[in-house]
């Protein structure tokens, strides 16, 4: 993430002063196990009751599931708060919590992915006459997104950032359990040795290819059933490409693209990266592009990645939207597109 800087963890907070001062507070709001959760805080807050009726988990926005009231102010009470939200879709922590404080109008101060599954914000609201400055963490387990926020008027927030880091770094659902995806992941195979996931609400298609030469397609479709991002990867037998030097990898896999009707209008150079052994020359391209068939014209990106491995060069590409142009689905893609990236097994790799 762009904006990053470090946010405390409560770790300056003497230990008898944690003895002392603090409580582990283990709740399990509305009576469901799935919603459960323990955190430490001041032992001097006071938990609010819940004004909802019922504990129903929305996919829309997030649910209350607790407040805790700090100390009264002149300037306004600090405050802790649990949220949880019900996800359907695969999607980083990071992207969701940027795509949520943007749509709320908050100012993001900082932000940081510490892994697609925690990320956490610093960020700045106005509320009426008063200035808030608020300490924000997502947390995916499951299908389950807990937000834990820290609220305080923004000139006492300084005096409050230990407690709250405390909380965000303390926080951990009751009910975690050892697979931390939203959707199940489905197993695919390129060439009968190389195996990847991806999330299985991605329609797959797997056309017929050359002898070493393999390629699956992947669809994210919208609620019409019409595609809105492809994801597509390609195997290349080393035995095809043996002897033949200046090969420009990458563009085998964007000819794929263009031949689906796909126009590029800017091609950025390629970018190394450093891959693991026996993996090498990793390469990544940026390309904008358009649709000319497509009902809805919006500008595209088309992100492709290429590695060498000891018996075939593999190459990745998803066309998406660009994040202009929708954020939130933008984010779906590229988490799938990294979980492809993410999960690949190759037999030389692994032994």
């Amino acid at each position: 993430m762009a904006n990053v800087e470090h946010l405390t963890l409560g770790e300056s907070i003497p230990a008898q002063t944690l003895k002392k001062d603090f409580v582990k507070v283990e709740d399990k709001p509305f009576g469901q196990v799935g919603l459960g959760y323990t955190m430490v805080v001041s032992n001097s807050w006071i938990q609010l009751k819940l004004k909802a009726k019922d504990g129903r988990l929305l996919v829309a926005q997030p649910k209350l599931l607790a407040t805790y009231l700090g100390p009264k102010d002149d300037n306004g009470n600090p405050m802790l708060q649990v949220w949880c939200q019900g996800l359907v879709r695969e999607i980083a922590a990071g992207d969701w919590l940027k795509d949520f404080l943007t749509k709320n109008g908050s100012v993001i101060l900082s932000l940081e992915a510490h892994s697609p599954y925690l990320a956490d914000a610093l960020v700045g609201r106005q509320e009426g006459p008063a200035s808030l400055k608020i300490r924000i963490s997502a947390h995916l387990s499951g299908n389950r997104l807990f937000l834990i926020q820290g609220i305080a008027p923004e000139d006492l927030f300084d005096k409050y950032a230990d407690m709250f880091g405390l909380a965000v770094s303390s926080f951990k659902p009751t009910a975690a359990g050892k697979n931390p995806h939203v959707e199940l992941w489905q197993t695919h195979h390129l060439d009968k040795v190389i195996t990847f996931n991806a999330p299985m609400s991605w329609l797959e298609r797997h056309p017929k290819c050359p002898p070493g030469m393999d390629l699956l397609d992947l669809y994210n479709l919208n609620a019409r059933g019409e595609p809105i991002a492809n994801l597509k990867v390609m195997s290349v037998s080393r035995k095809l490409t043996k002897g033949k030097k200046g090969l420009d990898l990458p563009a085998l896999l964007i000819a794929e693209f263009t031949k689906a009707g796909v126009q590029l209008t800017e091609i950025a150079d390629d970018e190394s990266f450093s891959v693991p052994k026996p993996l090498s020359n990793g390469v990544s391209k940026i390309c904008k592009a358009h649709e000319p068939k497509a009902k809805v014209k919006r500008l595209q990106n088309l992100l492709i990645v290429s590695v060498d491995a000891p018996t075939h060069h593999v190459l990745t590409g998803l066309l998406t939207c660009a994040p202009n142009e929708g954020f939130y689905e933008y984010a779906v893609n590229r988490r799938a597109f990294d979980i492809v990236l993410e999960t690949f097994k190759l037999p030389e790799v692994n032994r």
